[in-house]
C-alpha cells in the first residue's frame, strides 16, 4: 500500500518545483499581440476619459508599464524561441505522465512503473532547471530594460535551459560591470557597454550539439582500463583497511573482554572450589575433597589453555594477571 503510494505520489512532487517557479516567477508569458492590443485598449480609453478623471494617474502608470512590456518583446524575439524549447519540455514531461498514470491504472508490474518513472523525474528535474535559468534570466534582463529606459543596444544574452545558470541580483550585476569598466577597461566604457560585458561573463550558454560533441569527446579521451584499475586498486585498499580496522577492532575488545571475564571466571571457581572442599572436610569425606582440588585444577588449567589460545590466535595480552598463571596451594591438593 505505501509503494503504491509513493509510486502515485513521486510524479506530482517532482513536477511541483517547476510549477511553482512558474506560477510565482513574476514573468509574464502572454503574447507580444496580445500586450499591444492590450496597450491599444487603454489609449482609446484615456483619449476618450477626461483628464480628471479618477485614477487617471494610475492609467498612465500601466500604460507606460505596458509600453515598456511592448517594446521589451518587440526587442528580444529569441525570448518567444526559449518559451518553445519550455513548452517542448513541458509536452514531453505531460506525455510521459499520461504513459506513466496509465500504467498505474491497468495496474501494470512494478517493474515497468519504475523504469517509466526514472524518465519521468530526470524530465520533471530538466523542467524545473529550464525554467528557473529562464525567470531568473528574463527577469533580470527586463529589470536592468527598465533601467537604462528602452535600450536598443541592451544585449539579452541566451538562456541556458540545460545546465545551472548563476542568478546574479541587479546590484551585484552593475558591481560587476563597473568593476569591467574600471579594472579592464580604465574606465572607458559605457555604463551600457558594461552591463552587456557583465552579463555576458555571467551568461555561458550550452547549446545541444555542443553538449553532445563535448560529451563525447569525453567518452571519446577517457581511459575506461586505467580508471578501471585505479577502481579496482582502491577498491581493494578500502577492502584492506576494513579488514584491518575490523581486526584492529577485535583485537581492541579481546585485549578489553578477556582479562575481566577470566578473572570473574576465575574468582567464581575460586569461591566454589573453597566452598565445596570445606563442605566435604566438614564432613570428613577426604577422597571428595581431594577429588575436588583435582577437578578445580584441570578446570583453570583448562582456561589457561584456552587464554593461550586466543593470545596465539589473536596476540591478546590481556592487562588483568590470571591466577591460573602463577602456583596456586591454597587447598589440600591444590598444586599447580
Amino acid at each position: 500500500m505505501l509503494f503504491d503510494v509513493v509510486m502515485a505520489c513521486a510524479p506530482l512532487v517532482a513536477v511541483a518545483p517547476a510549477v511553482i517557479g512558474l506560477a510565482t516567477g513574476h514573468t509574464d508569458f502572454t503574447s507580444k499581440g496580445q500586450l499591444q492590443r492590450g496597450l491599444y485598449r487603454s489609449l482609446l480609453l484615456v483619449e476618450k476619459l477626461p483628464a480628471a478623471t479618477p485614477g487617471s494617474r494610475q492609467i498612465a502608470a500601466d500604460i507606460d508599464r505596458a509600453t515598456l512590456a511592448v517594446a521589451y518583446r518587440a526587442q528580444y524575439p529569441q525570448r518567444g524561441t526559449e518559451i518553445s524549447r519550455l513548452a517542448l519540455v513541458g509536452l514531453g514531461l505531460l506525455t510521459a505522465l499520461i504513459v506513466y498514470y496509465a500504467l498505474l491504472w491497468v495496474d501494470a508490474w512494478w517493474v515497468y512503473q519504475v523504469l517509466f518513472g526514472i524518465p519521468v523525474l530526470l524530465m520533471a528535474g530538466w523542467l524545473h532547471r529550464a525554467v528557473g535559468n529562464f525567470v531568473r534570466n528574463d527577469s533580470l534582463t527586463r529589470a536592468v530594460f527598465g533601467y537604462f529606459g528602452a535600450p536598443t543596444e541592451l544585449i539579452r544574452p541566451a538562456t541556458e535551459l540545460i545546465t545551472r545558470a548563476p542568478t546574479p541580483t541587479m546590484a551585484e550585476l552593475f558591481e560587476r560591470a563597473a568593476e569591467i569598466r574600471d579594472r579592464d577597461h580604465g574606465g572607458t566604457l559605457s555604463s551600457l557597454d558594461a552591463v552587456n560585458a557583465a552579463l555576458a561573463s555571467y551568461h555561458t550558454p550550452l547549446s545541444w550539439r555542443a553538449l553532445v560533441d563535448r560529451t563525447r569527446r569525453q567518452l571519446g579521451a577517457t581511459d575506461y582500463r586505467g580508471r578501471a584499475q585505479t577502481a579496482r586498486v582502491q577498491a581493494e585498499n578500502v577492502a584492506t583497511q576494513s579488514f584491518s580496522l575490523l581486526s584492529s577492532g577485535y583485537d581492541r575488545a579481546m585485549q578489553t573482554l578477556t582479562g575481566p571475564v577470566f578473572a570473574l571466571r576465575l574468582s567464581w571457581l575460586d569461591a566454589r572450589e573453597h566452598a565445596r572442599i570445606a563442605k566435604a572436610e566438614r564432613s570428613g569425606d577426604v577422597y571428595r575433597a581431594a577429588w575436588l582440588a583435582t577437578h578445580y585444577r584441570d578446570e583453570r588449567s583448562r582456561m589457561a589453555g584456552q587464554l593461550s589460545w586466543l593470545r596465539a590466535q589473536r596476540n591478546v595480552r590481556p592487562r588483568w594477571p590470571l591466577h591460573s598463571e602463577r602456583d596456586r596451594t591454597s587447598f589440600a591438593g591444590g598444586d599447580q
